[in-house]
């Protein structure tokens, strides 16, 4: 879905390139319709490091949520400079502490009180990116140059309620896991969902702000 705003922002003069290290995820992406007037897409299978894209070939460069999944941060940042062509810019975007994500910090509530340790706290995973400081750090270290950070805050909305909120769960890697759990510690789990989430009911919609740390440099 980021590769196909991307391209319908630059343009069908223009190409974008997409890499994930999952196979179904890019098979996902390649199934979706492509929007008329959009650049081409090309989808390669790639870790962050090393990167399967041309060096000094593009204009800019996108990481959003990515980068707290990578076991190693500066080769994968050093590895989108390598593909930037001189003066381009870089952009990365990951989620700020689950603290600062109320809707996350609930249903991470939720799963403590529910199932195993170990299994609620998979959902901190993608939390677990750099703060700010170190998000610089790190760019800096990659060899770029001219870097903004800051953070930036979004609105979360779940317009079907507790109900629609609870199928974000889906979407984590804790998913295949809560799927083989015992009906009745399903049960408690939606349960603690309801009381957790609660808070965050207004006018029959689940809202909650996200907070994602941003960082912005040239080559």
């Amino acid at each position: 879905m980021r590769a196909a705003l991307a391209a319908k922002r630059i343009g069908p003069s223009g190409r974008v390139v997409a890499t994930d290290i999952s196979r179904p995820m890019l098979d996902v992406a390649k199934s979706k319709p492509s929007s008329p007037n959009s650049a081409p897409i090309t989808y390669v299978e790639s870790p962050a490091a090393p990167l399967g894209v041309e060096s000094a070939a593009f204009d800019f460069v996108v990481c959003q949520q990515g980068l707290q999944f990578f076991p190693d941060r500066l080769a994968a940042v050093r590895e989108m400079r390598r593909a930037l062509k001189p003066g381009e810019q870089l952009a990365i975007a990951t989620w700020s502490h689950i603290g600062d994500n109320p809707f996350y910090a609930a249903l991470h509530r939720a799963l403590r009180e529910s199932v195993p340790g170990d299994l609620a706290d998979r959902l901190l995973t993608p939390f677990s990116g750099p703060d700010l400081q170190v998000l610089k750090n790190t760019v800096q270290a990659a060899g770029f140059h001219e870097i903004r950070v800051r953070g930036a805050i979004l609105p979360l909305i779940f317009e079907g309620g507790i109900a629609q909120a609870t199928r974000a769960l889906a979407a984590t890697p804790l998913a295949p896991s809560l799927a083989t759990l015992p009906a009745g510690t399903q049960l408690k789990l939606n349960a603690a969902i309801d009381a957790h989430l609660g808070p965050l009911l207004r006018d029959g919609k689940v809202s909650a702000n996200m907070t994602s740390n941003i960082a912005i440099a040239r080559t």
